[in-house]
């Protein structure tokens, strides 16, 4: 069996869609970005977005780092090697934008980022585009994936493992910071 290495470059619109299923290995470390990183982040994101001009899709591609993947090119499965630590980050500031934005529709349409909604009719599952490490598989589906999770997460007054006390001081911080911003500029 022979396997291909490639890199390619992707819009954030192409890597939280049906293009992509990630799955974080159990031999992954836990969840581990504190407010330092989770801030740093953030601050580069509205940095590129304040110098960037009007019409976003005029302005020159900004590098998010690297995510490694064992992937097959016909099939959405993507199992993380490297970057699960960004992709989670960036999944938790969707949901939080989602959270703090007024307009039904971008929130709607940040959903369809996180997750896609399983539908009675089709007899389908909810698809989630990122599932965590098992031990905090339904933690991130309930208090980050799921609609109105964050505001209970953030909420949440209890003591929690080290990977979820990390996902809720994260969600803090980014429900706080989006608060700043007008809804022109969560947009």
């Amino acid at each position: 069996m022979s396997h291909a290495l490639s890199a390619k470059e992707q819009a954030l619109s192409k890597v939280f869609s049906d293009d992509y299923a990630f799955t974080i290995p159990g031999y992954q470390r836990p969840y581990a970005w504190g407010e330092e990183q989770a801030q740093e982040l953030l601050d580069d994101l509205l940095g590129a977005l304040r110098d960037a001009p009007k019409a976003l899709t005029e302005s020159v591609p900004y590098f998010l780092g690297s995510i490694v993947l064992i992937k097959k090119e016909s099939a959405p499965d993507s199992i993380v090697v490297d970057g699960q630590q960004r992709l989670t980050t960036l999944t938790l500031l969707l949901s939080a934008i989602r959270t703090t934005v007024q307009d039904a529709d971008v929130r709607g349409g940040i959903t369809k980022r996180i997750y896609e909604m399983g539908d009675v009719v089709s007899a389908t599952e909810a698809s989630y585009r990122l599932s965590m490490r098992e031990r905090d598989r339904e933690f991130f589906r309930e208090y980050v994936q799921h609609e109105n999770g964050l505001a209970m997460l953030a909420a949440l007054n209890k003591l929690l493992p080290d990977a979820q006390g990390r996902l809720r001081s994260n969600a803090q911080l980014f429900l706080r910071e989006l608060a700043k911003l007008n809804q022109a500029e969560l947009i």
